[in-house]
């Protein structure tokens, strides 16, 4: 073993165990326990930035899946509210381009991140209610909590922030997702043509005619690449019952996508030659192109430079 991966095993040994704080270590998953790798055409600073970020996304995604379900659909219609249970989290509305308004939740104003992340650390199962887009939003404030420094992370929660924006009060929910949301990533159009690497976003997409035929969370799927498996294949990690045994090849997700939209199908007509469609389904949602948004490698490296000069 040379010193290089001597170096490499004890940083990643030390991280694995700072991110899980108040929850038994030996229940959430680290890069170590699941035998996953960063890529390694990076310089070794990178690396570990990655790492990091990959242990502090297992980290907060076990959480979110051990103690969560998704929203559960009202006879009314639509959904219940999403809930965290712990007093931290603020239920806000956004409205997107259809016109129609979904429900999301963000730390409350000036209460401490650290405090948010911790009512899911220690929340009991079942208690959580939310889908996989809460769930993307609430893994980049995990990842602003892991590297931004405490004035600059409480700040981006802070009536502070929004006063020196001069938001107006119609619009504050909408600029308290959208500045929390965007903790490390690019946008999509900065994506183009750049590969997916550890910690990135990436939206896999489900079945075009999903929402024609159902109304449940299964028409894509928000999820983060957490690293290589055994076999050099990617790994992602989201919300859902398909991850709450961990992180699964983009392969494993797009097939469970196309099996929900067999399902869908299936309701409406029970004749259908269920293996024969989820097969056809699962051709069309593979030539869909992923979209993804690139981890910000240069900030984080600017705010652990600021951090280490104090």
């Amino acid at each position: 073993m040379n010193k290089f991966t001597i170096i490499l095993c004890l940083c990643l040994m030390s991280l694995s165990g700072a991110a899980v704080e108040s929850a038994v270590l030996e229940t959430v998953p680290t890069i170590k326990s699941l035998g996953l790798c960063i890529s390694s055409v990076e310089p070794i600073e990178i690396r570990l930035v990655r790492a990091r970020a990959t242990n502090t996304l297992l980290g907060i995604y076990h959480h979110l899946n051990r103690a969560g379900t998704f929203r559960r659909p009202l006879l009314s219609g639509g959904y219940e509210p999403p809930v965290i249970p712990g007093g931290h989290w603020d239920v806000v509305s956004f409205a997107v381009r259809s016109g129609a308004v979904n429900l999301f939740l963000v730390p409350k104003i000036d209460c401490a991140i650290v405090d948010a992340l911790n009512d899911i650390r220690t929340a009991p199962e079942g208690t959580i209610r939310i889908e996989c887009y809460t769930a993307s939003v609430i893994a980049k404030i995990a990842l602003g909590d892991c590297f931004l420094a405490p004035d600059r992370k409480n700040y981006r929660n802070s009536s502070q922030c929004f006063r020196d924006n001069a938001v107006s009060a119609d619009k504050l929910d909408t600029a308290r997702l959208d500045v929390l949301r965007e903790l490390f990533f690019e946008r999509p159009e900065k994506s183009v043509g750049r590969l997916i690497e550890t910690g990135d976003f990436v939206y896999l997409f489900g079945h075009p005619n999903y929402k024609n035929i159902g109304h449940g969370p299964y028409d894509g799927e928000n999820v983060y690449m957490v690293g290589y498996g055994v076999d050099n294949l990617q790994r992602y990690f989201g919300f859902g019952e398909i991850f709450k045994t961990g992180p699964k090849t983009a392969e494993q997700i797009q097939w469970n996508l196309a099996v929900m939209y067999v399902e869908e199908l299936v309701k409406c007509t029970a004749s259908l030659d269920e293996i024969f469609e989820i097969e056809m389904a699962y051709e069309e949602i593979k030539a869909i192109k992923s979209v993804h948004w690139c981890f910000d490698i240069d900030q984080v490296m600017a705010a652990e430079s600021k951090k280490s000069s104090k």
